[in-house]
């Protein structure tokens, strides 16, 4: 790849060309698991041309291809690296049949837009209505604030991911952002968490000193039931079990090792409870995580789960992106100001220093 030949690129900490490769093949089995499911819907069309799958299989699968390509090695790149990356995609643009099924106004980046195979096409991810985040948990805060294409982007990426969950064996459907404070990694976990796109239960584990190896296990226990002696269930066998851990930077200064054991369950399908004797088996889950790139550990610590999460850089939130909050804040007579600083204080401080500079 001449992308990985690039000096910037070999030295950005997200870049691992091994486990990028691995994540491309989950997000393109995630898209095909979407594609097949939409193909057996139409299979009783009295128009083959109401989705036209045969005349464009050569399109479609480049298409999906050039996705799982933007999300598994672009998504990790900040935005400088993001426009490298376009740079190299310029010359192949041809090859790929990029059209949307109406006229585009503006210009847009790979990273902007998403083949649709529902529809067969192209389209922007914040224009499609699944993708328009809610942005907060509290549905009249969502009238204040607008979405950025960060959280939109991982809304996205997380919808095909967990899609795919109960589709394959392996239990390797995680996700993680990474991005310095103020890029909304813990808004998109708290609106993931209370209005999921697809059937899910969550379970949060909190990353506090007070986190023990038996308090983890019985935090994630208390969603499943034992159909055996030795085997988990779902209690909701209709719902996947997806976990949701924000700050996951502090488990390098815990005594326990909370992603390394996340990792040997998503490998070996379960773990061995020592009190109770026995190896205990699981069922389907994902992983949704939220890290600060710009925290120091005092601990040296390294955590091999990453290698086989879905990674995507979120920017700090810039000062065009936060205008029209502002500007809604300021005006406004519906929100107390103490209940904005206390879900938005950092954006606000930011933007407020911005502006005054």
């Amino acid at each position: 790849m001449k992308l990985n030949q690039q000096p910037m690129i070999q030295q950005w900490s997200l870049w691992n060309l091994k486990s990028l490769t691995l994540q491309f093949f989950n997000i393109l089995n995630a898209f095909l698991y979407r594609l097949e499911d939409n193909c057996k819907l139409n299979l009783r069309n009295e128009d083959p041309m109401d989705y036209p799958f045969e005349e464009m299989q050569k399109d479609i699968i480049w298409n999906c291809m050039l996705v799982a390509t933007t999300w598994s090695f672009g998504a990790v790149l900040d935005k400088e690296l993001r426009r490298m990356f376009e740079e190299q995609f310029g010359p192949y643009r041809n090859v790929f049949n990029i059209t949307f099924s109406t006229p585009m106004k503006q210009r847009f980046t790979l990273f902007e837009i998403f083949f649709d195979v529902e529809r067969l096409t192209w389209a922007l991810i914040s224009d499609k209505l699944d993708y328009k985040i809610k942005v907060h948990f509290n549905a009249d805060m969502n009238t204040v604030v607008l979405p950025t294409n960060e959280i939109s982007q991982a809304y996205f990426l997380s919808d095909y991911l967990i899609y795919a969950l109960g589709k394959e064996k392996d239990l390797n459907k995680n996700i993680r952002l990474v991005g310095p404070q103020s890029s909304s990694k813990t808004v998109f976990l708290n609106t993931f968490e209370k209005k999921l796109p697809t059937p899910m239960t969550t379970i949060s584990i909190p990353m506090t000193a007070y986190l023990t190896m038996e308090k983890l296990k019985q935090k994630i226990e208390e969603k499943y039931i034992s159909k055996r002696k030795n085997t988990l269930t779902p209690l909701d066998p209709n719902k996947r079990i997806v976990l949701v851990i924000d700050d996951i930077h502090l488990q390098r200064n815990l005594k326990i090792e909370v992603l390394e054991f996340i990792r040997a369950w998503t490998i070996c399908r379960g773990y061995f409870d020592v009190a109770s004797g026995y190896f205990k088996k699981v069922g389907e889950f994902g992983t949704i995580m939220a890290e600060n790139s710009n925290y120091i550990a005092t601990s040296g610590k390294k955590d091999r789960f990453a290698f086989h999460t879905s990674t995507l850089y979120c920017e700090e939130i810039s000062i065009e992106s936060s205008k029209p909050f502002i500007q809604t804040w300021f005006t406004t007579s519906s929100w107390s100001t103490s209940t904005l600083i206390t879900k938005y204080y950092i954006l606000i401080t930011n933007a407020l220093d911005k502006l005054l500079k």
